[in-house]
């Protein structure tokens, strides 16, 4: 194991299996086929865990550390990261229709219920794919 931070120069030049450190509880993990995968080594409610951020195929090195930073605030403040990184993703236009479908038993008519769906269609929809 090795102390101190990785570049990108020096990942494509580590090919012995093993855990090299990064630092901040990040480790980029060699398989013995060479596969490389990086790592957080994280403290959650007292018992170390180690949880997989992907191939560094896939992630970079600055998109695994900031993972593991955001990661290590979790569990440091107190959380679960495995509880965090579970729970559902939905787009603006899942949510909007979601919210739809539970405020519609409030409105009096259908009228009421198609209004606000198609305002938020109209008026916020394309909105959110300028945001993205």
């Amino acid at each position: 194991m090795r102390t101190g931070k990785l570049s990108v120069a020096k990942l494509g030049q580590i090919t012995e299996p093993g855990r090299y450190g990064d630092g901040g509880c990040l480790y980029l993990v060699v398989a013995p086929g060479g596969t490389k995968q990086w790592v957080a080594r994280l403290t959650i409610h007292g018992r170390q865990t180690d949880l997989g951020l992907g191939g560094t195929s896939n992630v970079t090195l600055a998109e695994a550390r900031e993972e593991a930073a955001r990661l290590r605030k979790i569990a440091r403040n107190g959380g679960d990261p495995r509880t965090e990184r579970r729970r559902e993703k939905l787009s603006f236009a899942q949510a909007a229709h979601r919210v739809h479908e539970q405020l519609r038993p409030t409105w009096k008519n259908k009228k009421h219920a198609d209004t606000w769906l198609a305002t938020v269609e109209n008026m916020l929809f394309p909105l959110s794919e300028i945001a993205r």
